[in-house]
């Protein structure tokens, strides 16, 4: 306590350690934890936006335009759940597995890489870092 005299710091009488642990633990009681945003999740969502926006310029095809633009914004809205809560992702999980799906389907049909296989395999992973959040 002498040190703290010869510093100019002066501690009211009730001081202990425990007394300001308690203090530092109310205080972070307080104040409201914000979880970082998903950016994994937001860059599939873009990639699958942006995709189907390049593969609707160079084909024409305006149902696959439509596909991807919804399962895009179905993974953005996924992704901003988990920004949210580490636990829900059930939108995302959805999302990423009907794309793994259809995808995967498409590869094993044509077994051209770009960009149904590139899709599937992106989605399988999306799917296995999904499952690992829960862990």
């Amino acid at each position: 306590m002498d040190g703290f005299r010869t510093l100019g710091i002066s501690l009211p009488l009730s001081w202990s350690p425990t007394s300001l642990l308690s203090a530092a633990a109310r205080a972070r009681g307080r104040r409201t934890a914000t979880l970082p945003m998903d950016l994994v999740g937001f860059g599939y969502a873009a990639l699958v936006t942006f995709g189907s926006i390049l593969g609707y310029k160079r084909r024409g095809g305006v149902p696959s335009l439509i596909a991807g633009l919804v399962v895009g914004f179905l993974a953005a809205y996924g992704a901003y759940r988990v920004s949210n809560d580490k636990r829900d992702i059930k939108v995302s999980l959805f999302t990423a597995f009907f794309l793994a799906t259809i995808m995967g389907v498409r590869f094993k049909r044509s077994k051209k890489i770009m960009p149904a296989g590139l899709v599937a395999g992106l989605s399988l992973m999306m799917i296995l870092r999904l499952v690992m959040l829960l862990l």
